[in-house]
């Protein structure tokens, strides 16, 4: 393990990841024919969602070399402590999905909307990140025309979609670090020509 001589040793590994998620979303549905009086097929579905998320990890790893003969055997009985890592890695990411369904009837259907999120990745400073998305339908078997072959194909639906994702990048990607570089029997340290993983959109 840590320790170069066979005098003992005691290593302790504490790990603790804390989650916190908060969902909040509201959904309006409304149909034209029973809600107004209007004389038209269609239904509407309107959403809108906040949604918050928060992980904090912590890692520390300590160690202990040269026991005593006697017990108790504890870090502290130890002759020497020392700290192997002490690490603390904090990440929020928040934002909002709109989302408007129009149904017309059993012919068809278009659906839009966006998701805005804010990454603690890129700072306090950072503009959000927004992903659209679209997709509709259309029920071919709902119409007139299809009634002469509905008994060869009782239902057929066509479908379109499109829309943009994004991957999170680490907590601390954005700061540029030092990277070790061997010289002769030494190390030396050399600046990070650019930020990791700056963009969310692929």
């Amino acid at each position: 393990m840590f320790g170069s001589d066979e005098t003992g040793e005691i290593d302790n590994w504490q790990y603790n990841n804390t989650k916190q998620n908060f969902f909040a979303s509201a959904i309006i549905k409304t149909d034209f024919e029973k809600d107004f009086n209007i004389n038209f097929p269609v239904q509407t579905t309107t959403q809108v969602s906040f949604d918050y998320r928060k992980n904090e990890y912590k890692e520390l790893d300590t160690w202990g070399q040269t026991l005593p003969l006697n017990p108790p055997f504890t870090l502290s009985s130890t002759q020497g402590q020392h700290t192997a890592l002490d690490f603390r890695q904090p990440f929020v990411t928040y934002g909002y999905l709109v989302d408007q369904r129009f149904d017309f009837g059993n012919y068809g259907g278009i659906t839009g909307g966006l998701r805005t999120d804010y990454s603690s990745s890129f700072g306090a400073g950072s503009k959000p990140f927004t992903f659209p998305h679209f997709n509709g339908y259309l029920n071919l078997n709902s119409f007139n025309f299809w009634q002469s072959i509905h008994n060869v194909v009782s239902s057929v639906k066509l479908r379109g979609a499109y829309g943009k994702a994004g991957i999170q990048p680490g907590p601390f990607d954005r700061y540029p670090v030092l990277n070790l570089q061997p010289t002769g029997n030494e190390v030396t340290y050399t600046n990070q020509t650019v930020a990791k993983n700056t963009n969310l959109n692929v």
